[in-house]
């Protein structure tokens, strides 16, 4: 699971199902409905083992981690909470190797700090 830094969106992954399930968050942190087009497709499918996710800190990019399928599934975060696919990154290129992602983090540093 997910949450924008702003707290207005949920995002959870099925690995089951190869989709990624995007939610309003409303007042007092109830869940609304779905955000527009969700369900989403993971390209990866159903052999992703999709299960670690991560928004970076301008809450304009999520990140799925795709373990079985060696990609990272990029998805730009729209208005309302909608999502936009971006192509995989295949992390089997140029080295060939098996990385099995598990989990991606954001570090945003500022200056001084």
């Amino acid at each position: 699971m997910a949450i924008t830094p702003n707290d207005q969106n949920l995002y959870i992954t099925d690995n089951v199902a190869g989709q990624v399930y995007g939610y309003v968050i409303g007042a007092g942190g109830n869940l609304g409905a779905q955000t527009t087009g969700s369900p989403y497709q993971l390209t990866a499918g159903t052999n992703a083992l999709s299960f670690g996710s991560t928004i970076d800190p301008s809450g304009v990019l999520l990140v799925i981690c795709n373990n079985n399928a060696n990609t990272l599934s990029l998805f730009k975060i729209g208005t309302g909470g909608a999502l936009t696919a971006y192509p995989d990154l295949d992390l089997t290129t140029p080295t060939n190797t098996s990385p099995q992602p598990q989990f991606l983090t954001f570090y945003s540093a500022v200056a001084g700090q």
